[in-house]
C-alpha cells in the first residue's frame, strides 16, 4: 500500500494483465506519510509517467519543479543544476513533493481501475508452494489465502523478506532523522529555505539540516544527528523538538527558526537504516521489490524512483511466461540497484566527512547518465529481441 506497492499494481494490471490486490499493514485512517517530502529525479518521473500519466500530472502539479540545489558544506558553498539542466540532458526535471501526494496520486489510479486495498493486514506466514503457487496468511484472517504471485513491497520491514528471504533485520546506520512538513507561512522569513531551491547543510560532521519547498505553500525540513547510544535519542516528537533546539544545532538558526513553528505532534523522527544486498529476489512465486530490496539511507534521493522504477520492469517482465518474466526482472533490476547503492553509500559517508575523499566506483558524470537515462521501453523492446533468438 505504500508507494512501491500501489506502483507495482499499476504495473501488474497495466503491462502483464495480471489482476492484483494490494494488502496494506496500516489502517485505511493512518497517517501515510504526511511528514514526509521527497525528491523524483528524471528516472523517478518518467517511471511513474510510464505507470500513470494522470497521476504524474498530479504529482507534478502538487510539488515544486527544482530550479536548483544549494549545498553548504564546511565552509564551502556549492550550486547544483537545477530541472533545466535535467529536462535538457535527461528529458525531466526534478520535483520535491509530499510523499503522501504521490501516495494519494497513485492510490487514486489504482482505485480508477479497480484495483482493491485491503487495509489494516499484514503477512504473517508464507508458503513457497512448488506448483506455481504461493500460500499467504494475513493477519486478522483465518485461513492462508493462495495466489500466483506475492510481490513483497512492504518497505525496509519487509515481512516478505524475513519470511522467505532472509530474517536478518535492517541495520542501524549509527545516524538519525527528524523531519516535519510545515506551512510557509507559519516560518520566519530565511527559515524555510529558497522557495524553488533544495537546500542541504553540512556545518557539523555529526549534524546535517535540509529544506524542501513542497508546492508554493509547504516546506519540508529535516535535521539529522550521529549518535553511538540509541538510547540517549530522543522518544517523542518534544523532545526532538528540544534537541534540535538546543545549542548542539546553533550553527543552523535556520533550521531552529523552522523547528521553533512547528509543532511536537508534528515531528517524525527514525533511526537510520540499511539491508544488506541479497543473492536473489525471488524464491519460486515470490519476489522482493522497492525498499524490501534494496532500501539504502538517504542521499541520492532514489527510494521512490527505484520503487516506480522496479514497478514499470515487473509488469513488463511478466507479459509473457511468469517464471521467464520472474527471472527477466531479477536480471534487469539487480544490477541497476545495486550500482546505485554503491554510489549512495559512498555518498552517504562522505557528507559527514569534512576530511577524507572516498573513492567511487563510478564518476558522477557517469553515473548521473547511467541513472537518469531510464527507458523502460527499450527493456520490453530487448525482451522481445531475446525471444525471437
Amino acid at each position: 500500500g505504500g508507494i512501491g506497492g500501489l506502483a507495482a499494481a499499476l504495473a501488474l494490471d497495466k503491462f502483464a494483465g495480471i489482476k492484483p490486490c494490494v494488502y496494506e499493514r496500516r489502517n485505511q485512517e493512518d497517517d501515510f506519510g504526511q511528514g514526509t517530502g521527497l525528491l523524483l529525479w528524471p528516472n523517478g518521473l518518467c517511471a511513474l509517467k510510464t505507470l500513470d500519466v494522470d497521476a504524474y500530472e498530479k504529482t507534478k502539479a502538487k510539488g515544486t519543479r527544482i530550479e536548483g540545489m544549494e549545498f553548504d558544506a564546511f565552509g564551502k558553498t556549492n550550486n547544483g543544476p537545477g530541472s533545466d539542466f535535467y529536462e535538457q540532458t535527461y528529458g525531466e526535471g526534478v520535483v520535491s513533493v509530499g510523499w503522501a501526494d504521490v501516495h494519494d496520486a497513485l492510490l487514486e489510479a489504482v482505485r480508477s481501475r479497480g484495483i482493491p486495498v485491503v487495509y489494516g493486514r499484514s503477512c504473517e506466514a508464507v508458503d513457497v508452494k512448488q506448483d506455481d503457487q504461493v500460500s499467504v496468511k494475513f493477519t486478522e484472517s483465518p485461513d492462508a489465502e493462495c495466489f500466483d504471485l506475492l510481490v513483497g513491497a512492504d518497505g525496509i520491514n519487509s515481512a516478505v523478506r524475513s519470511l522467505c528471504f532472509d530474517p536478518t533485520p535492517p541495520a542501524p546506520q549509527g545516524r538519525a532523522i527528524f523531519r516535519a512538513v510545515v506551512d510557509r507561512a507559519a516560518l520566519e522569513e530565511g527559515s524555510g529555505g529558497h522557495p524553488s531551491r533544495t537546500t542541504i547543510l553540512a556545518r557539523n560532521p555529526q549534524r546535517l539540516a535540509a529544506f524542501m519547498p513542497l508546492g508554493p505553500d509547504r516546506v519540508y525540513w529535516a535535521g539529522t544527528v550521529h549518535y553511538d547510544d540509541e538510547e540517549a535519542l530522543p522518544q517523542s516528537g518534544a523532545e526532538a523538538k528540544d534537541m534540535l533546539l538546543s545549542e548542539d544545532y546553533n550553527m543552523y538558526p535556520e533550521l531552529q527558526k523552522a523547528v521553533k513553528a512547528t509543532g511536537s505532534e508534528s515531528i517524525f523522527y527514525n533511526r537510520l537504516k540499511a539491508l544488506h544486498f541479497l543473492d536473489s529476489w525471488v524464491k519460486g512465486r515470490c519476489i522482493l521489490m522497492g525498499d524490501a530490496a534494496h532500501a539504502m539511507v538517504p542521499a541520492t534521493g532514489q527510494g521512490a524512483g527505484l520503487a516506480m522504477e522496479d514497478a514499470v520492469q515487473l509488469g513488463m517482465s511478466l507479459e509473457g511466461s511468469m517464471d521467464d518474466g520472474l527471472r527477466h526482472f531479477e536480471q534487469a533490476r539487480k544490477p541497476r540497484c545495486e550500482m546505485v547503492q554503491g554510489m549512495n553509500n559512498v555518498g552517504a559517508r562522505q557528507a559527514y566527512n569534512k576530511d577524507k575523499t572516498e573513492e567511487r566506483p563510478l564518476s558522477q558524470e557517469e553515473f548521473s547518465r547511467l541513472l537518469y537515462n531510464f527507458e523502460p521501453v527499450k527493456w520490453k523492446e530487448s525482451q522481445a529481441t531475446t525471444a525471437m533468438g
